[in-house]
């Protein structure tokens, strides 16, 4: 065996041989780590943005049904809740959610109120009292609070004389305590904390996986390119 006139020896041919090769794994692994982790770090960007808009659908979804739920349990004997005007503000438009930089939902339990914008319902017919405060968070189904019998909670107002003005009118008297029943923030509070320890956690962690895997399969033909031009 013939060796190059700059090694004397076998061993200092093979000692070299692997110097080099350690030299060029080293290299190939930093360029490739440099790779990947990119890669990774925009597929958890991705990963945010998608996991953003399930939140987004689930939560709108969420509010609808609990929306329902509360206009349903109870019919109203005096008031008409969905129309708009003077003093009947539905609590379809509440809902007002808000992205991150990273582009999820912001969510800041366990009231969750960043959830909500309390200038889409109006003040009760008394003024005062948002039918924020006293509809979407408390639970009641209109009603006015002044009633002397009880004056801080909200009481219908009945057909009967009205001795401030002196007539008879529809609403001429203070009539039964208002019905109240579990509030759009409460079952959206109670809902919300189930899914962020549930299904909203389930479902982040599998589209941080599918889009980690696609993040690295999407580098392989990347890496054998480095790979050729490192150990030619």
């Amino acid at each position: 065996m013939s060796l190059a006139p700059k090694y004397k020896s076998v061993d200092k041919l093979v000692a070299d041989i692997k110097k080099d090769r350690e030299i060029k794994k080293k290299i190939f692994i930093e360029r490739a780590d440099k790779i990947v982790n990119k890669a990774r770090t925009d597929g958890v960007a991705k990963s945010l943005v998608e996991y953003g808009a399930f939140q987004r659908e689930e939560i709108s979804n969420m509010f609808k049904s609990s929306v329902e739920a509360f206009y349903s349990s109870y019919t109203p004997e005096y008031y008409t809740r969905r129309t708009r005007g003077m003093s009947h503000v539905s609590m379809d438009d509440v809902l007002s959610m808000k992205e991150d930089k990273d582009g999820t939902i912001i969510l800041d339990g366990p009231e969750y109120m960043s959830l909500y914008d309390r200038s889409k319902m109006g003040k009760t017919r008394k003024g005062g009292d948002t039918l924020f405060d006293t509809v979407f968070v408390e639970g009641w189904h209109g009603g006015a609070k002044g009633s002397p019998s009880d004056p801080e909670k909200p009481h219908y107002r009945a057909p009967g004389f009205d001795k401030k003005l002196k007539v008879h009118h529809r609403f001429g008297r203070w009539g039964k305590l208002a019905f109240q029943s579990e509030s759009v923030q409460e079952a959206m509070s109670r809902e919300l904390s189930l899914a962020e320890s549930g299904a909203f956690y389930q479902q982040l962690e599998t589209i941080a996986k599918e889009n980690d895997k696609v993040a690295c399969d999407s580098v392989v033909p990347e890496l054998n390119v480095l790979y050729k031009e490192i150990f030619k």
